[in-house]
């Protein structure tokens, strides 16, 4: 009786630490699931919402300085190119910068993202407007004045357009390391709960073990109890 007694509770702790291991592997493959899911989410998120915009950036200031210099050499006399050709090419990386602006808008906006943004639009739109006043100072010879304008205003704009891109190049910088940190995070989550229930593995079977052998133990005394 006592003997049939000991396996019972053997057998209810086996089982008790196969059902922890069970739980634990459980929640454990669930907490991976989530785990890859945010990881897989982060980094969707850094291409699209994060590196694409840094790529638009750096072609929307390839634009801004290339329009910049256009006129530059236009109202210093060091271009050949006729007033026409001037306009025409830059109409040409304003129609460009105005879809790399729309692409941008496409992506997820955070903080102060959208504002940054809109302040941009509004400076490259004067920037433009500013050009369109200097080559008709120009045709109208006013060059000098429209020197003048084009190192003042024509520089105020440029600094200010400069620094809405930085802004926004800033802020793809932080949120980038930002799902960086958290994907860091989420792995070492995982492989904490992994540690974890490979080390309860390993102690249930040290357990288990433990219990076979202590009935095959008081397997083997029981003859000669039952002897005496």
């Amino acid at each position: 009786m006592m003997k049939w007694s000991f396996f019972k509770q053997q057998k209810i702790k086996i089982v008790g630490l196969l059902l922890l291991v069970l739980v634990i592997a459980i929640y454990n493959s669930l907490s991976m699931e989530r785990a890859v899911q945010g990881m897989d989410k982060s980094m969707t998120s850094v291409y699209e919402d994060r590196l694409q915009p840094s790529v638009i950036i750096v072609y929307l200031t390839e634009h801004l300085y290339a329009k910049r210099l256009l006129l530059e050499d236009y109202l210093t006399g060091q271009t050949a190119l006729s007033t026409t050709a001037l306009e025409s090419q830059l109409k040409v990386h304003d129609v460009k910068s105005q879809l790399l602006i729309e692409q941008f808008e496409k992506t997820t906006l955070i903080g102060f993202e959208s504002q940054w943004l809109a302040s941009l639009k509004n400076s490259l739109a004067a920037y433009s407007q500013l050009e369109r006043a200097l080559i008709d100072s120009v045709r109208n010879a006013r060059s000098d004045e429209a020197i003048h304008l084009f190192q003042k205003k024509g520089g105020l704009l440029f600094r200010q357009s400069i620094q809405n891109l930085h802004k926004l190049a800033q802020l793809q910088l932080e949120t980038g390391q930002a799902a960086v940190k958290q994907s860091h995070q989420d792995v070492a989550r995982a492989s904490i709960l992994s540690t974890l229930l490979i080390t309860i593995a390993i102690v249930v079977v040290i357990q288990i073990q433990r219990l076979v052998y202590n009935a095959r133990l008081l397997d083997t005394k029981s003859p000669s109890f039952h002897l005496n």
